[in-house]
């Protein structure tokens, strides 16, 4: 529990930072048929998830972000391990992300230009795991 207070408070003290350079090598790309925000469907909690060309985020009351590409770059600036794997063709877009010790895996498949898949959501079966391009 320790580690994972100085590594948000690292974050939080690192916000700050402007420093590009520092994430060479963290690119994150998605492909470009599932570049937006994507809602859950049927959902009232508005929670899901933003693509961008260069960034990841996790959408929570369709206000709040959290992003992916700034996290790289604090954590590496931490001097921590950050990391990012990246699978993409035509139908699905897979994403292992890595910061500190920690390492997260996404995988999406497309149903239809307005529908996706996440795949491997936690709770499995008991999770809405389809998404509406908002």
């Amino acid at each position: 529990m320790k580690k994972i207070l100085l590594l948000f408070t690292s974050f939080l003290v690192l916000s700050c930072s402007s420093n590009d350079d520092i994430a060479k090598g963290l690119s994150i790309s998605p492909p470009s048929w599932l570049q937006g925000t994507w809602l859950v469907e049927g959902g009232t909690s508005e929670t899901g998830f933003k693509f961008t060309n260069n960034d990841f985020c996790l959408v929570v009351l369709s206000s709040q972000q959290t992003c992916f590409k700034e996290a790289l770059k604090q954590t590496q600036t931490a001097g921590a391990n950050a990391s990012v794997i990246e699978e993409k063709d035509n139908d699905s877009y897979f994403i292992e992300i890595t910061l500190a010790s920690q390492v997260t895996t996404y995988e999406f498949n497309r149903i239809s230009s307005t529908k996706i898949e996440w795949v491997n959501d936690p709770l499995g079966d008991l999770s809405q795991a389809i998404y509406i391009k908002q």
